[in-house]
């Protein structure tokens, strides 16, 4: 018997959608390690389930992650960090220096569970609050990359025939998103399992089990308060499903000063813009960051002159110029930059890596995506007993510890469909049923990551190879009769990947153009 079979009681950090994987694989296996995929209604098979206890803590008062409706409709994050920590001497690069935990109470012991809570009562929207960037990522006119085939679960499968007849074609409204998890929760009798508005803030490994502590918030929105609701919980597997949501700032010089002498100057990062219908207004814009979520806001700039050019981006490296971001942050009115070296703040200008400097933008975006960040991992003693802990094979099983897993935070395509396979394949090996890779497999496989990395631009595992040499590996270690979420309708991953690239691309050109509207990309035909 291994310690992953005794893992009865499990613990999941979060509910968007590799939380709500996670929720359903571990409540569709049972004992013997048999799936019984598909199945609505469980309680036929309920002393016949692999693990006793499954909570997935949601810190939103939806489920969904950043798709989540209740996280799309309030209040954005801090356009920066606190101005204090951008000091010269924070590395704010790091999460830890810009993330506010909150402070648990004194008086917390293991006493307190869930029916003898500890409570506190306080002002809604403190510092804290804002700075634990728990808002969502989404803004007005978002629309998703990848076709609705690939942003549903394939226990809950999308009506195809209901692609509706508009300029998006086989892609979703970030809100059409968020309805689907909702309603894929609902119909998968999922919502039992999901605590919302509970936050984990810390977890601690003592004598083999997981002591979680978890801080649930009740809100009183008409007298401005909040009451906090402080209780402990153990569990015996613990599954890391929090997402990215704290924004990353690279550290470059000057950057505080900068800000202080250019008030008028407007700076945020893309995650704090919410109607990004306000670039096209903008005189001269600077995007710091050349990827996806660049390319998202970029277009909302235009139309426009496009002589001088106003558009400026600021990137690491150039990339394949067949490659839709390319071609699309390389067209007219768009200028690419190297890396910035440093702010000027006397001048409102920034220098580039290059040499060349330009000034007088009114309009800078930090389109540098987010941190893999674990605020409530105690850490200290942790990483002493087990080192590598943290190093998880195939982005899923910790090296050192079989009670820790991944879900979500892989540098690969297909995100839903993927974030099903490793949650299967975690339920395959906790149930018992599969047992993980030696440790001299992993390393090779650690190994070819690394090789891998050093050559590979963009994703690891994009859509040519996501199925063979992921998807399919993971497989290795699923339960009984789960059927893999990349077969049957979804066998065409790559042709639909191509099309969907040549869809955006498509899109892109036609809004800044001016063939479209933001809105118009929305109404059916």
């Amino acid at each position: 018997m291994t310690i992953e079979s005794l893992i009865k009681d499990v613990a999941i950090i979060g509910a968007g959608p590799s939380g709500i994987a996670a929720v359903y694989e571990l409540t569709h296996t049972l004992q013997d390690g048999t799936s019984i995929f598909g199945v609505k209604d469980i309680s036929p098979y309920k002393d016949q389930l692999a693990f006793k206890t499954v909570v997935a803590f949601e810190r939103n008062s939806s489920v969904g992650g950043i798709w989540g409706k209740a996280v799309a409709e309030k209040a954005i994050d801090p356009s920066l960090p606190r101005l204090e920590s951008l000091a010269e001497d924070i590395d704010y690069s790091k999460p830890e220096n810009i993330y506010l935990k909150s402070k648990i109470p004194e008086n917390l012991n293991d006493s307190n569970d869930y029916q003898n809570p500890v409570l506190i009562k306080r002002k809604i929207n403190d510092t804290s609050d804002k700075y634990q960037w728990s808002g969502s990522g989404i803004y007005k006119g978002l629309f998703t990359n990848v076709s609705k085939k690939y942003m549903s679960y394939s226990f809950d499968e999308y009506d195809l025939n209901s692609i509706k007849n508009r300029p998006l074609k086989e892609l979703l409204a970030a809100g059409e998103v968020g309805d689907y998890l909702e309603e894929s929760v609902k119909k998968n009798n999922l919502g039992e399992y999901i605590k919302l508005n509970s936050n984990v803030e810390y977890t601690e490994k003592i004598e083999n089990k997981w002591h979680v502590t978890i801080q649930e918030r009740i809100f009183d929105a008409e007298n401005g308060t909040v009451i906090e609701k402080w209780y402990k919980q153990k569990f015996d597997g613990l599954i890391i499903a929090n997402g990215k949501t704290i924004p990353y700032y690279p550290k470059i010089p000057s950057f505080k000063q900068f800000i202080e002498k250019n008030p008028n100057v407007v700076i945020q990062h893309s995650k704090s813009i919410y109607d990004p219908e306000i670039l096209v207004n903008q005189k001269k814009l600077l995007f710091i960051g050349g990827n996806v979520s660049a390319v998202d806001l970029v277009q909302y700039c235009f139309p426009r002159p496009l002589d001088p050019p106003t558009i400026f981006v600021s990137k690491k490296q150039e990339g394949d110029k067949k490659f839709w971001i390319e071609k699309c942050l390389n067209s007219g009115g768009i200028v690419n930059k190297t890396v910035i070296k440093r702010f000027l703040p006397d001048i409102n200008g920034v220098e580039f890596e290059d040499g060349s400097i330009e000034t007088d933008f009114d309009y800078i975006v930090f389109a540098t995506g987010y941190h893999v960040y674990y605020p409530f991992l105690e850490t200290k003693n942790y990483l002493k007993k087990y080192p590598r802990a943290l190093d998880f094979f195939l982005f899923t099983f910790s090296v050192d510890d079989p009670t820790l897993t991944l879900v979500g935070n892989t540098y690969a395509a297909f995100f839903f469909n993927r974030n099903e396979a490793i949650a299967t394949a975690i339920a395959g090996v906790w149930s018992g049923y599969t047992k993980v890779a030696s440790r001299e497999e992993e390393d090779k496989w650690f190994e070819e990551v690394k090789r891998r990395q050093t050559q590979v631009l963009g994703l690891l595992y994009g859509a040519a190879n996501i199925k063979e040499q992921y998807i399919d590996v993971l497989w290795n270690y699923a339960p009984k009769g789960r059927p893999n979420p990349l077969a049957g309708i979804r066998e065409s991953h790559v042709e639909d990947s191509a099309n969907s690239a040549n869809n955006i691309e498509h899109l892109f050109f036609a809004i800044k153009n001016g063939e479209l509207t933001p809105q118009n990309v929305f109404k059916e035909i």
